[in-house]
């Protein structure tokens, strides 16, 4: 098909790699048409709990692009945060993946089984079809979903992508250490080269922040003396590291990816 590909692998740490593919290709027509891409590797871990023996399961992305020339160019949904951007709050698991889309199509969310053998839906699991905000009642492990998104323009369908991801909810120890104040807090960049950036903190002012990492070691702490606070991790080595925000009454944990 003459599709050229290039691949970057970045350690993480922790016994996790992170693979960037970059593909490109001519369509030669005819147009309008409807072609779909996909692309399926081995990478997905073990141990998930809506997935039975899912070390053995490959899994999929995919995406459908209709070219029309009628229609303008068009720019697929790009997920912002990723499955470690995640909240409890009200005895629920909140990701809010913020999909953004460059030419200001619309947008229509779903979940949709995963492309593995005997996959069930974890329990509860609900999507907003206009934000994409996914909500499951809280529970330990790791569990996998694929959304869907349409893109919409002019009454027209014009393509999609589904997304296939893991949530893991495993370093969450109770639902007290994960609960928030009827909001999310907002940390970008994540995954950070070192530098990230935590808004929304007003409701935690004089409390603590604390950020360990997956063996328990504490690299930074500080009082909670502002609205918005910045972190320098630069020091630190990639890997997975948790932040938790202590207040009087709540503590919330959020993972940040170092890369």
């Amino acid at each position: 098909m003459g599709i050229n590909h290039t691949g970057t692998p970045t350690i993480l740490g922790n016994d996790i790699t992170k693979w960037e593919n970059t593909y490109s290709h001519t369509f030669p027509g005819p147009s309008p048409n409807s072609y779909n891409i996909s692309y399926l590797d081995s990478f997905r871990i073990a141990n998930i709990t809506n997935i039975p023996n899912s070390i053995s399961e490959k899994i999929e992305l995919q995406s459908e692009l209709i070219i029309n020339p009628f229609q303008g160019v068009n720019n697929s949904p790009i997920f912002q945060f990723n499955p470690s951007n995640i909240s409890v709050s009200g005895g629920n698991i909140i990701y809010n993946p913020n999909v953004i889309e460059a030419d200001g199509d619309s947008l229509f969310f779903d979940i949709i089984p995963a492309s593995a053998a005997n996959y069930s839906f974890p329990v509860g699991a609900n999507i907003n079809s206009s934000s994409g905000i996914y909500t499951m009642p809280f529970s330990q492990g790791k569990h996998t979903i694929a959304i869907k998104v349409e893109e919409w323009r002019n009454g027209f369908f014009i393509g999609l992508i589904i997304q296939e991801m893991t949530i893991d909810t495993d370093f969450i120890t109770s639902l007290n250490e994960a609960t928030l104040f009827n909001k999310q807090l907002i940390f970008f960049p994540n995954p950070t080269s070192g530098n990230f950036t935590i808004t929304q903190l007003e409701e935690f002012a004089g409390g603590n922040l604390e950020i360990t990492n997956l063996m328990g070691q504490v690299v930074f702490s500080q009082t909670i003396n502002a609205s918005i606070l910045t972190i320098n991790l630069t020091s630190q080595p990639k890997g997975i590291y948790l932040v938790k925000i202590n207040s009087e009454k709540e503590i919330v944990v959020q993972k940040v990816v170092l890369e």
